[in-house]
């Protein structure tokens, strides 16, 4: 539960450092960098197992012990998050208002819960399923405070649905994969992620120069370290490690917790102001979190057919 608790707190200050800057560049830029960047930690990670330094002899991959069928799931792994989440939510934000997208998002633990006892007959307790609905109704009574400003738009409804099904399908499956390590797993979806964004920037006539020029911004440099070092590395390192151990519906339901987290870094660090509304949905957030995992069954086996890689 650690894991999932710190990895949902990183990925909390990520809304924070992805305003700095976003208003100055592209997404797929900002995306491409981010990728880069994890992409780039995890080859430092590799190196320091392969010189032997202490407590990084897990940092490896074993590309020979990946079946066809596996190199699939893999695929679809990282096309489930990071690209199809990421690109259903920058649409979704884009073409609703911020409220109706913030329940829209704290739907994905739900998602996951759902396609969990589907895929993986991971059954949820009913107290269970009350308590990650309360998550999501404290996150309805948070986005209230945004309330009014923005419309919603069919495109934009569609995109943040494909977000959930991207955020509920990733997870859902990087538990279905535990056999292979979270670093593993972790690595396919950013090499992946930067492969996709970085083509799709170059697609949009943004060339290799003009990415590259985007590290003289005020908090560029700074953000994007923050976001693919620790929001990304760091932060789903963390999370596919949590569902090596946990069920699907314990660990998503950790995703609301980052609603919290970007209220506070916002009160805190940037100033924002911080309301009654937002104290008492932010209350019935971390409540249900709670209630989520307390009345939880034990995690259990996965299918037989998931065999374990050693």
């Amino acid at each position: 539960m650690l894991a999932a608790f710190t990895a949902s707190t990183l990925f909390g200050f990520s809304f924070m450092f992805s305003r700095l800057v976003l208003e100055q560049v592209d997404r797929t830029v900002l995306l491409s960098w981010r990728f880069f960047i994890a992409v780039a930690v995890m080859c430092l990670m590799m190196l320091a197992g392969r010189l032997g330094v202490p407590g990084c002899s897990g940092f490896r991959l074993r590309p020979g012990r990946v079946t066809k069928r596996d190199w699939l799931l893999l695929l679809l792994l990282g096309l489930f998050e990071p690209v199809l989440y990421f690109i259903g939510e920058s649409i979704g934000i884009t073409r609703t208002n911020s409220s109706f997208a913030a329940v829209m998002i704290a739907l994905v633990p739900l998602a996951s819960t759902l396609f969990a006892a589907v895929f993986l007959k991971e059954r949820p307790t009913w107290k269970q399923l009350l308590c990650a609905a309360l998550s999501v109704f404290g996150v309805v009574v948070v986005s209230l405070v945004g309330a009014g400003q923005g419309t919603v738009t069919v495109v934009g409804v569609l995109a943040l649905l494909l977000a959930i099904i991207g955020g509920g399908g990733f997870t859902t499956l990087s538990r279905r994969l535990n056999g292979y390590s979270a670093f593993e797993r972790t690595f396919a979806i950013f090499f992946l992620g930067l492969v996709w964004f970085f083509t799709a920037a170059l697609l949009r006539g943004i060339g290799p120069a003009e990415i590259w020029a985007a590290r003289r911004l005020p908090w560029f440099l700074i953000s994007v370290f923050y976001l693919g070092a620790l929001s990304s590395v760091a932060a789903y390192y963390l999370f596919n490690a949590s569902l090596n151990v946990l069920t699907v519906a314990r660990s998503a339901a950790f995703v609301n917790w980052t609603t919290v987290v970007s209220i506070l870094a916002g009160v805190f660090i940037l100033g924002e102001p911080f309301t009654w509304v937002q104290v008492l949905g932010s209350a019935l957030i971390i409540g249900g979190l709670w209630g989520a995992n307390y009345f939880a069954k034990p995690a259990g086996e996965l299918p037989a057919d998931v065999e374990e890689k050693p």
